[in-house]
């Protein structure tokens, strides 16, 4: 709260005089300036220890009443700032060809936050263990989910990990079934936020069918909204195989059969998101829930 010098030495004194002070003369003036400059002192402190977080609100011939009233309606009032003010964990679900993995990756960079991804920890596993690389792309081709018991260790392990105690995390497409809900409850995780994507299904379609992955670094691309800039990567890009219009089919009517376990397991921070909108329009969307909590 900041009034002008003058004006605050004028208070001090009124009130060391309302409280019976001894003091009085050059005195009391003398008290007066040196609480004056006591506070301007310790008050830079205050300032440097917190930047961001002091608001300055000018009291000059104001009331006591007034300022109070003015005091608590700004408390009422919820400021937005450029990050969270504790470290956020938020999971994003959604139908194949939702833009999860998309705002993932932006949320996370925008916030600091752990980015974990179903399908980059099985990529990192398949490394590991080849042998599991033909039962996940027999999955893959089927419309089916990757077994529970290689994708349920991946993400306990990973949500262990310090990083993700420490900065937040985003989790990218999990859980999907009751089993992975089981465990992130049986590990007492409790997120902040649970954003549910929607979206028509022949969006979804549409999208998928405009995306398309270079076999030699395995990066996606949608070729509508951010197609490759290099030169002659676009001539080597390829269809991913679930992206065929059957087993994008078969896998909404996976996700669609257990969206109801996921409404009842998290109807307490469940935050419903139009998907069928611009990448930047669902960002802010998602940022502003992230930034001013609903729940």
């Amino acid at each position: 709260m900041e009034v002008q010098g003058a004006t605050t030495a004028a208070r001090v004194k009124q009130n060391l005089l309302a409280n019976n002070s001894p003091l009085y003369g050059p005195e009391l003036d003398e008290v007066s300036e040196q609480a004056v400059e006591e506070y301007r002192l310790h008050i830079k402190g205050v300032k440097n220890s917190f930047p961001g977080f002091v608001y300055e609100y000018q009291a000059d011939e104001k009331d006591q009443n007034e300022v109070a009233n003015d005091l608590a309606r700004m408390l009422r009032i919820r400021y937005k700032s450029d990050a969270p003010r504790r470290p956020p964990r938020v999971i994003l679900l959604g139908p194949p060809g939702s833009g999860r993995s998309t705002q993932a990756k932006i949320i996370s960079r925008r916030f600091g936050l752990v980015h974990i991804c179903t399908r980059t920890l099985i990529k990192q596993e398949i490394l590991k263990k080849p042998d599991l690389a033909q039962v996940i792309a027999k999955c893959m081709k089927e419309g089916q989910l990757v077994p529970e018991s290689v994708v349920i260790p991946l993400i306990e392990q990973r949500l262990k990990e310090s990083d993700c105690r420490v900065n937040g995390w985003v989790l990218d497409g999990f859980p999907q079934t009751e089993a992975q809900i089981n465990l992130l409850k049986s590990l007492r995780i409790r997120p902040s936020l649970v954003c549910l994507f929607e979206q028509p299904e022949q969006e979804s379609l549409r999208r998928l069918q405009h995306r398309k992955v270079d076999p030699d670094t395995g990066i996606i691309y949608d070729m509508d909204m951010s197609p490759p800039t290099e030169e002659g990567v676009a001539d080597r890009l390829i269809p991913l195989p679930e992206d065929n219009e059957a087993v994008v089919k078969a896998r909404l009517q996976h996700y669609i059969s257990q969206q109801h376990h996921i409404e009842e397991a998290y109807k307490d921070m469940l935050f419903t998101v139009q998907a069928d909108q611009p990448i930047e329009q669902v960002t802010e969307v998602i940022s502003d829930v992230i930034l001013n909590p609903i729940f």
